[in-house]
């Protein structure tokens, strides 16, 4: 199978790190929770809204057994915007969400064989944030709720929306890192990676193929204006 080495890192060993993220996040934001009720009775809510962009790259996985579906992905990339909300419980514990706007393009070894989907993204992750001075170091982890609007399959040069066929809505886990920079007292700009796998199958799979699962992983980047 001809994959991008970082898709196939990913594809091997995502899951288990993003359990592991998810679990370290978990552990340290169980520690920080009685801080988090303490400072909610003195102080004011922590929370910071913002916008951005992201560049990513994704992949489908299906059966180990032959290339059937469209087949292998010989090279994709997604691009985006959206609006961020993060709400800090206290200073080292939050959630952090907001609304993405995705567009993506696969090409595939299959001569001739294009895909073009489009959808919107709703991370919710547990935050756990490491401060000092201007800078905050963020371990990500939680879900992406997707809603895709279109799907659509070109064959040399022959379109298809084949959005019915498909399970629009889409459960993934994801984890990351989130990096971010204080440049004025109330302002930052964050740079973030994230490596998400759906759940659920965007194919399900019939006539002997595979379900077809995505997977991938993405660099965002903004401008985030607190209010605390």
């Amino acid at each position: 199978m001809n994959t991008h080495p970082l898709l196939k890192l990913l594809k091997e060993t995502g899951l288990f790190c993003m359990t592991g993220i998810f679990l370290v996040t978990l552990v340290l934001g169980i520690q920080s929770s009685p801080a988090a009720g303490a400072e909610a009775e003195t102080s004011s809510p922590r929370v910071a809204f913002g916008a951005g962009g992201m560049f990513g790259i994704y992949d489908l996985q299906s059966s180990e057994s032959g290339d059937d579906g469209p087949g292998n992905t010989k090279f994709s990339q997604s691009f985006g915007g959206g609006l961020i909300l993060e709400t800090m419980l206290s200073s080292r514990f939050g959630v952090h969400t907001g609304l993405w706007y995705q567009h993506t393009s696969y090409a595939f070894y299959t001569e001739g064989v294009t895909m073009t989907t489009e959808n919107l993204l709703m991370p919710v992750y547990l935050l756990t944030s490491f401060n000092s001075g201007p800078f905050s170091l963020g371990l990500l982890a939680g879900l992406h709720l997707a809603y895709f609007t279109k799907v659509d399959f070109e064959f040399e040069g022959s379109g298809s929306d084949v959005i019915k066929y498909t399970n629009a809505k889409q459960l993934g886990v994801a984890g990351g890192l989130e990096f971010k920079l204080a440049i004025f007292r109330f302002v930052d700009v964050f740079v973030s990676a994230v490596a998400e796998k759906y759940l659920t199958a965007l194919f399900d799979g019939g006539g002997g193929d595979s379900p077809q699962y995505i997977y991938g992983a993405t660099i965002r980047s903004g401008i985030l204006f607190r209010t605390f």
